[in-house]
């Protein structure tokens, strides 16, 4: 890529012609899947600064999020049962693999089946979120860890100031 620049002089403009060479990341797919109601839109929606009203999703949301270090595409797939049968269309190519609970004991244990069915049949990483940590009478991460056997981070995401903690814990489990 060619850029021209321009400096003010004394005597006028000067411009020179100068080579800029562009980064171009590859596009990582992040799949976020787990029961209806867990707040897996509410995460694509903070990933890429929305705000406002979220409305469930009916069959697959895709969503986007990029900085200097990291671009995704964000496959929110539907959590109801009726679209669970798609989930394995949808999950192929994926990089990494984020089940959200809403960290209730009942959610995770219905998330303790869906984490062996994409373990068995997905060769990306497999991670858990452990969301509405605000939330009275729910697992902490720990114990969500213990019972998913699978590596687990505390979450809100409902609360935007957990952005870039949620981007880290993307970065972190795709290097």
């Amino acid at each position: 890529m060619r850029v021209f620049i321009h400096q003010e002089t004394k005597t006028g403009k000067k411009s020179k012609l100068v080579n800029k060479m562009t980064l171009v990341l590859p596009t990582t797919k992040v799949s976020i899947v787990g029961s209806g109601q867990v707040g897996k839109t509410t995460i694509r929606n903070m990933l890429e600064g929305g705000k406002g009203s979220i409305k469930p999703t009916i069959g697959i949301d895709i969503g986007k999020y990029a900085d200097d270090e990291l671009k995704c595409a964000l496959f929110d797939l539907g959590g109801q049962t009726r679209f669970q049968m798609l989930w394995d269309d949808f999950l192929k190519g994926s990089n990494l693999i984020m089940l959200v609970t809403d960290s209730s004991k009942e959610d995770v244990e219905k998330s303790r089946k869906v984490i062996k069915r994409l373990q068995k049949r997905h060769g990306a990483k497999v991670i858990a979120i452990a969301n509405k940590q605000d939330q009275a009478n729910r697992l902490n991460a720990k114990e969500v860890q213990k019972l998913l056997s699978v590596r687990t981070y505390p979450m809100v995401a409902i609360d935007g100031d957990r952005k870039t903690d949620m981007v880290n814990i993307i970065k972190d489990n795709l290097e």
